[in-house]
């Protein structure tokens, strides 16, 4: 009887040894399967831009020559884009214009730039909301992101010249920084788009 027994408890811790490494391999398989890496790949923020403009017409007193600056964003991720204009020799005359070029000349309908962008007023050609606003700091602002591949509206659209003097010159510098979270077609405020360009020049 006692070998009876002896062999019955044997089984049972055979069987129960069984089923512990089965249930061990099966966790394990489990664990295995389901516990590979995840590599999450991050692409740092990436700002590049170039202005992109038309150039026709000749330089001479009275003249008005098609010239519109836009800024395009070559880098990866959506920025904000801010715009200053230098005329060299500072005493030259020059009004900066909006409107259509017809091939010859410029319909100066269009207004000049400074008398419709400002800190307030958007100076926006397509109604949509999106343009320009001229800061009180020199510089020129475009309220909206611009995703990458894509540029601004023009700056103006044509100059015309008043007195010339020798070695005349206009010239558009541009800067950009990352967007952060906002993204093309959304409008933001001049005091949002200032605050951002504040941080990177601290």
């Amino acid at each position: 009887m006692k070998e009876i027994w002896k062999k019955k408890k044997i089984f049972v811790i055979t069987i129960a040894l069984m089923v512990g490494i089965i249930g061990t391999a099966a966790t394990f398989a489990i664990i295995t399967a389901t516990a590979g890496t995840v590599t999450n790949t991050f692409q740092a923020a990436k700002v590049a831009t170039e202005i992109e403009e038309e150039f026709e017409g000749g330089i001479r007193a009275g003249s008005t020559v098609k010239k519109n600056p836009s800024v395009k964003n070559t880098g990866i991720s959506d920025v904000f884009v801010r715009a200053r204009i230098t005329v060299s020799p500072e005493q030259t005359e020059v009004m900066l214009l909006n409107g259509t070029w017809n091939g010859t000349a410029f319909s100066e309908k269009g207004k000049a730039v400074d008398g419709i962008a400002t800190e307030r007023t958007l100076y926006d050609p397509d109604s949509n909301g999106i343009g320009w606003y001229q800061g009180t700091d020199g510089w020129f602002y475009y309220n909206s992101p611009v995703a990458p591949g894509q540029n601004t509206d023009n700056l103006f659209d044509a100059v015309k010249i008043g007195n010339v003097t020798k070695n005349f010159d206009i010239t558009v510098y541009q800067e950009a920084v990352f967007a952060g979270s906002y993204e093309a077609k959304d409008q933001v405020e001049l005091p949002v788009l200032k605050g951002f360009f504040a941080e990177v020049t601290k």
